[in-house]
């Protein structure tokens, strides 16, 4: 026999020696408690696992033990991790600030603008116009007396676009002063006083810095109809409303003129013109 072998056989000698003298001990105590017999043998070395550790045990074995490999759903959890997946491809691209801020704070300008023009074309500075009876190249418009109204021609069944056709209404030396020196304008009303035709007439207001067919071309006029029957003289004369559109911001526009367009040659409407002035 080895020294490892005897020493083994030593240490079972050796416990089966304290379970003996253990055993003789507890045959000293008539009937002993459970807490006297655990007490015991904890005083001579053993440890005791308490009765309720192990009911314990027993419950959250039971428990576990029907508890699957995976998760429950790994299907729903494999679907989020795709959804998360995606969002994350989606934002990783994003910057850390708007993709375009300028743009954002034009957008949001040019919407304060219009609100700001909306308000100030209803709450606004308003002159009348009528034409100056010296009219020359450059000067169109009296704001002082309204004596002698802007009249326009029509051509036959057309627009009446040529020679004196047209009312030029602001020229290049009307800086319109009773607007208060203003930077942006637009009409308010035609006050029509006259008109030779009892059929409708299309009047036609047309602003730009060179001459009246390129202003035409340019898109740079707005449309209104009139309709009265030159007999009709009982009722008053007709305030025609011009739509919301300014012939001039920042700067007035070199000449203004109206046409008017009839079915009949040469059917004549004679008006004064309101304007609005303000600042934008």
């Amino acid at each position: 026999m080895g020294t490892g072998e005897l020493k083994v056989l030593v240490y079972i000698v050796a416990a089966m020696v304290l379970v003996v003298v253990a055993a003789n001990a507890m045959m000293t105590v008539a009937n002993p408690s459970i807490t006297e017999a655990t007490q015991f043998l904890e005083n001579n070395g053993f440890q005791v696992i308490p009765a309720t550790a192990v009911t314990d045990i027993t419950a959250i074995k039971a428990k576990t033990d029907n508890l699957p490999a995976t998760p429950a759903d790994q299907t729903t959890l494999n679907l989020v991790d795709a959804d998360v997946t995606s969002i994350k491809a989606k934002t990783d691209n994003l910057p850390a600030d708007p993709a375009d801020q300028s743009l954002l704070t034009a957008s949001i300008e040019a919407v304060e603008l219009d609100a700001e023009y909306a308000e100030q074309h209803l709450h606004h500075r308003t002159a009348w116009y009528g034409k100056l009876s010296t009219a020359n190249a450059t000067h169109w418009a009296d704001s002082n007396t309204l004596t002698s109204p802007y009249v326009a021609t029509s051509g036959n069944n057309a627009w009446g676009t040529g020679g004196t056709d047209p009312a030029q209404l602001f020229g290049t030396g009307d800086e319109l002063p009773e607007l208060g020196k203003l930077n942006s304008g637009d009409f308010a009303q035609i006050y029509v006083i006259a008109n030779s035709s009892d059929t409708l007439y299309r009047m036609k207001i047309v602003w730009g810095t060179g001459t009246l067919d390129e202003a035409i071309a340019a898109g740079q006029w707005s449309e209104g109809v009139y309709l009265r029957k030159s007999t009709d003289t009982v009722r008053l004369p007709r305030m025609v409303e011009c739509p919301l559109i300014p012939f001039y911001q920042g700067a007035l526009p070199t000449k203004v003129w109206m046409i008017c367009w009839n079915a009949s040659n040469d059917a004549t409407i004679s008006f004064y013109i309101g304007a609005h002035g303000y600042n934008l």
